[in-house]
Order: C-alpha cells, then structure tokens, then sequence
C-alpha cells in the first residue's frame, strides 16, 4: 500500500481535481457543434460525472487543509427539509 504525506496527498487532491475539470472544459467545448440531442446530452452527462467527482476531491481537499466545521444539527435538518 503507498503511504502518502499530507503535502503528497494535497498535490494529488490538486492534479486529480484539475484533471476532472478540464474534462469537463473539452467536453463543454466539443459539444457545443453536436447536433444529435441524444449524443450530446450522453456525453454531457460524463461531464457532469467529472465535475461531481472534482467537488468531492475539492471537499476533501478542504478537509485536509483547514479545520471546517461539522455540519449542526439545525443546518442539516434545513438542507433536509429543503430538499
């Protein structure tokens, strides 16, 4: 099993996130000419999974780097009720 450091593990964090979104960036752009709808939304749709996983690196990104606050009880229950 490789062992990284917080540093190794931050760059990492960083590349990946950079990659997903510039997935998205090409995508975005090469679809923009597509005339076949069913195409076009298919191949947004492996966008859209990119930029969801460069959210999640970007969260544990910011766990990994500064001291966010767990989520209280009262926000959770307003983002659930809200939904």
């Amino acid at each position: 099993m490789i062992q990284l450091n917080t540093e190794e593990l931050k760059r990492f964090l960083e590349k990946q996130i950079a990659i997903e979104k510039d997935i998205v960036a090409r995508i975005e752009e090469n679809t923009k000419y597509t005339k076949d709808l069913l195409i076009k939304e298919r191949i947004l749709g492996i966008a859209y999974d990119s930029l969801r996983h460069a959210n999640m690196l970007s969260g544990l990104l910011a766990l990994l780097t500064s001291k966010m606050p767990l989520i209280s009880e009262l926000e959770q229950k307003a983002f659930v009720d809200g939904i």
